[in-house]
């Protein structure tokens, strides 16, 4: 933590924190397994290969980490928080995600994060706004060429027919 940043939660405020976040993962586990069938997602489980699941899991935990020391480098000239903690808050709000509609998880990162980091949630949330450009661009980057020289294929065939040709599947 900074210095002059927040001074730390009360007891209190963390013993009601963590009934808080107890209640709303019970209420969310009771809602998820009153509409799933258990039995039959084993039985999907059971029947999975433990090499694709390896390969998932390692290639998840490589997305995350590689996500983590992406924000980390982004908030090091802002702030002084070390990786572990910045994988703490990018893992919270990717959580939050998966309740809340609209993405709102990133917000829930800002404020954690300038929550506990004693810095402006505006600065916090600005990395995590060029972190997300920088995610999608850098996902969308390799298939940029495969887009673009499919429709660039597609235009030179229907020019070099004059007009559509019979040969075409497409409408126009």
């Amino acid at each position: 933590m900074r210095a002059g940043g927040p001074a730390a939660p009360s007891r209190r405020a963390l013993v009601l924190r963590t009934v808080i976040g107890t209640a709303i993962s019970l209420v969310a586990l009771w809602l998820v397994f009153r509409t799933v069938d258990v039995g039959q997602a084993l039985a999907v489980l059971a029947s999975a290969s433990p090499q694709w699941i390896a390969i998932m899991v390692v290639a998840l935990l490589a997305d995350i980490t590689s996500r983590v020391v992406r924000w980390w480098v982004l908030l090091r000239p802002v702030a002084d928080i070390g990786v572990v903690r910045t994988g703490q808050y990018l893992t919270t709000g990717y959580a939050a995600n998966n309740v809340l509609p609209a993405r709102l998880g990133e917000l829930v990162r800002a404020h954690y994060l300038g929550d506990r980091e004693g810095m402006s949630r505006s600065t916090a949330l600005g990395t995590i706004v060029v972190e997300r450009v920088i995610d999608f661009t850098a996902r969308r980057s390799p298939a940029a060429p495969f887009s673009s020289s499919a429709s660039a294929g597609r235009s030179a065939r229907r020019s070099s027919s004059g007009s559509r040709s019979r040969r075409c599947s497409w409408s126009a």
